[in-house]
């Protein structure tokens, strides 16, 4: 009889402690959410003085060379905005699918290829490592 007293004390205690670690959770107000901010009037501005923030001008991008062909997708791969893994997943393509080459990035060496039906974006890249994609030429 000891023996299910000091067990069934244990689990009320666990089940107390549990229930005031939660007692508060979800409860009281939240913080509001900060305020939109919004454009100053344009007569705010004096002549010359311009609302904007002012932005970086960045290098232009390489020029992507001209490359005829096929690639053959040798693994599942995803197909991206751009020549890296830091643009957006915009589709993918299965292993040994094949996709019409129109470039290459000289400085990353990714394929930009023609774009699938099922993917609505302006460009289509897909990694130009070895053991990611294999250029078919002439088909």
């Amino acid at each position: 009889m000891g023996d299910r007293r000091i067990v069934g004390m244990g689990i009320v205690l666990l089940l107390s402690t549990s229930l005031a670690c939660n007692a508060f959770a979800g409860r009281g107000d939240s913080l509001p959410p900060p305020p939109i901010p919004t454009a100053a009037p344009e007569s705010a501005a004096t002549p010359g003085e311009s609302n904007l923030a002012p932005t970086v001008t960045l290098p232009a991008d390489a020029p992507v060379e001209q490359v005829d062909g096929t690639v053959r997708i040798l693994v599942d791969l995803n197909i991206r905005s751009g020549p890296g893994v830091r643009f957006d997943r915009v589709g993918f393509l299965l292993r040994d699918e094949r996709a019409v080459v129109v470039g290459r990035d000289p400085q990353s060496g990714w394929w930009r290829i023609q774009c699938p039906a099922n993917v609505k974006d302006v460009e289509c890249w897909v990694s130009g490592g070895s053991q990611f994609t294999l250029l078919e030429s002439g088909q």
